[in-house]
């Protein structure tokens, strides 16, 4: 058995999971599944995906845009690993109710002035 850690770094945050004990095989490290979330204030940061070791050594880490989560909407995919191996991750953003409620009142308050720019 072997202890693992993520550890996801957003600009000058940090955030980690708790320790997993995690079995190896054939195929690699078998981590069961879990959610993680955390919060994210700004898109120009990319997002740091590491693996540490139980004496948070970095076993390995994939550096992600921030941009194409967004973009993909949900983003499931294996991410090679700098260092070795591969992570499988499915990554989404996800809005509070108050950020929705926000995005719809700025909606409504655009959604006059885009018709009429549209018929000028």
């Amino acid at each position: 058995m072997v202890t693992l850690v993520i550890q996801i770094s957003h600009g000058k945050r940090e955030y980690r999971t708790e320790p997993h004990y995690a079995e190896g095989n054939r195929s690699g490290i078998v981590w069961e599944s879990s959610d993680f979330s955390f919060p994210v204030f700004s898109l120009r940061d990319n997002l740091t995906i590491s693996v540490l070791d139980c004496d948070e050594n970095e076993i390995g880490r994939a550096d992600i845009i921030s941009h194409s989560i967004i973009e993909k909407g949900l983003w499931d995919d294996m991410f090679p690993l700098k260092g070795g191996g591969s992570v499988h991750l499915k990554l989404q953003f996800v809005l509070s109710d108050a950020e929705q409620q926000r995005i719809r009142a700025m909606e409504r308050i655009l959604s006059p002035e885009l018709c009429i720019m549209l018929f000028l």
